[in-house]
């Protein structure tokens, strides 16, 4: 090979890692200088401190702390490249970024406004080694800020009808967890995580199917529906006439 390499897939937080198990015996990669910073500050907003909750062996704080840590730091990679939060493709992953950290916020006792704290925090921390972080510095705390204080404003009810629905039933379908995508911006794997997270079998690859299934459904009767108001808004259908209209617009 040109290059005398392999890409193993581990990253600058791996190769931290197995330098701090060479000098103190850690095997965490949370434990390392890329995410104490961002651990202390979520530590501060939620009085929940990373080392006891790891005693006490409470997984659901622990996945908090760590999920955050870790999606913080896409979320700004990505922020600072100029991607913004929206439904295709990347603007896709970065809103269920942001969407899963305030979700995961509500696990350490986190109810209000918090990402922009810890993204101020990893931004300082990374100004070196991600120049481009402190560059649009402002624009990434702005995005963030807007962002969750939208989600916030359907999430309570998102989870209020979640836990409806799943206390009358005991069980939730893919068409609910697609109702509550579409009414409360609930991403299929939000859903799903908090099933699991709340040890309640289930069977992810017909969950998704029936999601799948209600949005292909949802798609085509959008789709029907514009072609209706495309039509009725025209004197008639001809091309001339067709084609004007799509000018105009």
């Amino acid at each position: 090979l040109p290059q005398k390499n392999v890409d193993f897939g581990g990253g600058m937080e791996r190769v931290m890692m197995c330098q701090l198990n060479q000098i103190n015996g850690s095997s965490e990669m949370f434990e390392t200088e890329l995410f104490i910073p961002i651990i202390e500050v979520l530590e501060q907003i939620s009085k929940f401190k990373y080392a006891a909750v790891k005693i006490a062996n409470d997984t659901l704080k622990i996945k908090a702390f760590r999920i955050i840590s870790d999606h913080m730091r896409a979320a700004c990679l990505l922020l600072a490249d100029g991607v913004v939060p929206s439904n295709k493709t990347q603007g896709y992953i970065l809103r269920k970024f942001i969407r899963r950290m305030i979700v995961k916020g509500r696990d350490l006792k986190i109810n209000s406004n918090f990402l922009s704290l810890v993204a101020e925090k990893l931004i300082a921390i990374s100004s070196v080694s991600q120049p481009q972080m402190l560059e649009n510095a402002s624009e990434i705390i702005k995005l963030l800020e807007l962002e969750e204080t939208k989600f916030r404003k359907t999430l309570k009810q998102g989870l209020l009808q979640f836990e409806k629905v799943l206390n009358s039933r005991k069980v939730l379908t893919g068409y609910d967890m697609f109702t509550l995508y579409e009414s409360f911006g609930f991403p299929y794997e939000m859903s799903l995580e908090l099933l699991l997270d709340k040890g309640i079998e289930c069977d992810p690859q017909k969950l998704e199917q029936e999601f799948n299934e209600k949005n292909t459904s949802h798609q085509s009767l959008s789709r029907d529906n514009m072609e209706k108001v495309f039509k009725g808004s025209l004197a008639d259908n001809s091309e001339i006439v067709t084609a004007l209209h799509t000018t105009q617009h």
